[in-house]
């Protein structure tokens, strides 16, 4: 009997001491995760994710929230309250720790737009700057911006008035600091700005342009 026991006891054993592969993973997972249960994921990156929450009054808009993967806490991007009731904020680019994204203001018959940068992880707002508006006389829109995660970013933006031809704008930023006009021009494509590694570029009348990003 002693020499079948020990075997038994042995299995016994390990079988405590293995443990279940379920349970050694989920708080990883959980801890991961900074959205709640209840929220809609407007973006998510690696390290940063973007959603809303339910108006918690009638007549209000959600809040807009932003949070650092793996950390409590979040930063508030729209607050939910009737004075935002006509803002709105689309466009969302994420970098590292950095998300980026259009934030417009409409009237009756006016809108303003501004380019947000905001730094999630320190909770900081690096850049707010005007980037478009609408009147009666004429429009200026964003027709593509690019952040990286230093927190620079560039932008292009046309304008166009109401008897006179659309001219395209290229700009870009540093992390801190005044923003610089790259190009301008009737023949540029707003939609072509890129960036590979710290090099922007964009087509003006079919030619590549290209100019270094701050």
């Amino acid at each position: 009997m002693k020499r079948t026991a020990a075997p038994v006891l042995l299995s016994l054993a390990a079988a405590v001491a293995i443990p279940s592969p379920v349970l050694a993973r989920a708080p990883k997972s959980r801890s991961r995760s900074c959205v709640g249960p209840r929220a809609r994921v407007l973006a998510r990156g690696p390290a940063v994710a973007v959603y809303e929450t339910s108006a918690r009054v009638t007549g209000t808009r959600p809040a807009i929230w932003a949070c650092l993967a793996g950390h409590a806490g979040h930063m508030t991007l729209l607050a939910g309250t009737l004075l935002n009731a006509r803002v709105s904020l689309e466009g969302f680019e994420l970098a590292g720790h950095i998300a980026a994204y259009l934030e417009t203001q409409r009237g009756v018959d006016t809108s303003q737009t501004n380019i947000v940068v905001v730094d999630v992880g320190a909770r900081r707002v690096l850049r707010a700057q005007l980037a478009g508006d609408s009147g009666p006389f004429g429009e200026d829109w964003v027709g593509r911006f690019l952040v990286t995660s230093r927190g620079s970013v560039a932008w292009t933006s046309t304008s166009e008035e109401r008897r006179g031809p659309a001219v395209v704008s290229v700009y870009a930023a540093p992390r801190e600091g005044s923003s610089a006009l790259l190009d301008r021009g009737a023949a540029i494509d707003a939609g072509s700005l890129s960036r590979s590694g710290t090099t922007l570029s964009w087509s003006d009348g079919g030619t590549v342009h290209t100019a270094p990003l701050p």
